[in-house]
């Protein structure tokens, strides 16, 4: 159920702005890229899931949209879907030329070639690493290459950096048992356990 959580770098930006007569290489995707029906994180299911503390389901996927209904410890609701909402993507550049290759199990199987002159936005996370990114004005899908900290650096040089977290917001649609229906940001509480979701989830009083 977790979004996907990079880590600030502070480094050099290698971005290829183009000229007039030249397209630009590396436009960044549109904002907000919205994944619809996106359940991220490994184990991530729909379905009947139980609020663990007070919580206001919203009209619209707004935070200051208006409540369609409260929901309090203890309630069930169906979560019917979810939409990631990525507000600003994650960047990754490269000091090195890199050949990615996806390994058997990838969403896709595109061996993917990064020179210096490329910039890699990153969006949605799906799971097990993997990722939608966007590259050269089109989305695709692939796996976590790039060196991150705290990680340890084996490469006193890294060819791929992460120099930007990725920002997104995850709604999910749920529907209580009067059959009204709305949206909410399922989010922490305290004991860093999830305000909402499998009932086993929730902590205990």
């Amino acid at each position: 159920m977790r979004t996907l959580l990079a880590l600030m770098l502070t480094a050099p930006v290698l971005a290829f702005r183009g000229t007039a007569q030249t397209p630009r290489r590396n436009p960044p995707p549109p904002t907000p890229w919205i994944a619809s029906g996106a359940c991220p994180g490994e184990g991530c299911t729909f379905g009947v899931w139980a609020a663990c503390t007070t919580l206001v389901v919203k009209k619209e996927k707004r935070s200051n949209a208006a409540s369609a209904f409260i929901l309090h410890r203890g309630d069930q609701v169906t979560v019917v879907t979810g939409d990631v909402h990525v507000d600003v993507p994650g960047m990754v550049v490269f000091r090195d030329t890199v050949t990615y290759v996806p390994e058997p199990e990838a969403p896709s199987q595109d061996t993917v070639r990064f020179t210096r002159v490329d910039t890699l936005y990153l969006l949605n996370y799906l799971g097990e690493g993997f990722l939608v990114w966007w590259l050269h004005g089109q989305a695709g899908t692939g796996q976590t290459f790039w060196w991150t900290r705290p990680e340890p650096n084996p490469d006193p040089a890294p060819r791929a950096v992460l120099i930007r977290p990725t920002r997104a917001v995850w709604w999910v649609r749920v529907r209580n048992r009067a059959g009204a229906e709305g949206w909410l940001v399922p989010g922490f509480s305290r004991g860093a356990r999830y305000d909402i979701g499998l009932e086993d989830q929730c902590p205990r009083k």
